[in-house]
């Protein structure tokens, strides 16, 4: 006879003492994930020269390829040692460096989000931090681009470098910055956008429907318009929204195209929630084809 099914009581996931303790004071649960900072983090500095040094060597190539095309062989032998010499450059301190960066990545393996049934703690050092879901308030993207220009012999190649920056909001106004590179960072922030939306949507929706602005950093809705700094379109001239990154295109009725370059912006999963529902009930519109 098989045994009677009985809710599980503990988690087969190991956390940390204070990570428990904070948990079991905000009354979260059992914990499902740890997101633990990757061993990359440590290793950025290094990633970021190797990535430029890269960079470099491409435009060199192409530029030589185009100035040398009629002596290939001479120039592939050319290019193989310079890569070589570049190799040897960078890896010589990596292997000089590779105990410390494992050990500071020992030292910190307990550190990053111990995520629960009912919200998520944060670890960093010693220190352990408990939220509830509904106590999140916004999750920030940032995107900051630069164009950075590199001198190959007489030419000049330039490249853009995006760099996208989140950050955590909580109802205390306690913030955390996630200056750490996480072990699926990417499933993590999907879930806490996830989770904003679910418990944000219908406080957000009624608001809109009462006739209250909502606001999205310096985006701006109610039921007469959508404005962002000082520019402003009525709902009557829009056709769709398309949201890249913090990048909005609107379509007008007319056809043409709108850019916003919003930099930063919280909670693009609640804002696409909202749109999504003003374009359905009061447009007819679904969304934009990219």
């Amino acid at each position: 006879m098989l045994p009677s099914p009985r809710k599980q009581t503990r988690s087969l996931l190991s956390v940390p003492l204070e990570v428990e303790q904070v948990a079991q004071g905000a009354d979260l649960g059992l914990p499902k994930k740890h997101y633990r900072p990757s061993v990359l983090t440590w290793f950025e500095g290094l990633l970021s020269i190797a990535g430029w040094l890269l960079c470099v060597l491409l435009s060199y190539f192409v530029i030589a390829l185009f100035m040398r095309h009629n002596d290939i062989l001479e120039l592939l032998r050319e290019y193989f040692f310079i890569v070589l010499l570049v190799a040897g450059a960078l890896l010589i301190p990596a292997l000089l460096l590779s105990p410390l960066v494992l050990l500071a990545h020992e030292v910190t393996s307990s550190w990053g989000f111990y995520v629960y049934d009912r919200g998520l703690v944060y670890k960093r050092g010693r220190r352990a931090t408990a939220w509830r879901w509904e106590q999140i308030t916004a999750l920030w993207l940032e995107v900051r681009e630069k164009i950075r220009m590199i001198a190959v012999g007489d030419s000049f190649v330039d490249y853009k470098e995006t760099r996208r920056l989140y950050k955590l909001e909580f109802q205390d106004g306690k913030k955390v910055i996630f200056d750490l590179h996480l072990v699926r960072m990417q499933e993590l922030l999907d879930l806490l956008d996830k989770q904003i939306r679910n418990h944000l949507l219908p406080q957000v929706i009624a608001a809109f429907e009462q006739g209250d602005t909502v606001t999205f950093g310096d985006l701006r809705l109610n039921r007469e318009e959508v404005s962002w700094k000082d520019k402003s379109l009525f709902w009557f001239e829009i056709r769709a929204f398309t949201l890249r990154d913090t990048s909005l295109i609107i379509e007008k009725i007319d056809k043409k195209r709108v850019y916003w370059d919003l930099v930063a912006m919280p909670n693009i999963s609640l804002f696409q929630g909202l749109k999504d529902y003003i374009f359905q009930r009061y447009q007819g519109i679904t969304e934009l084809e990219n």
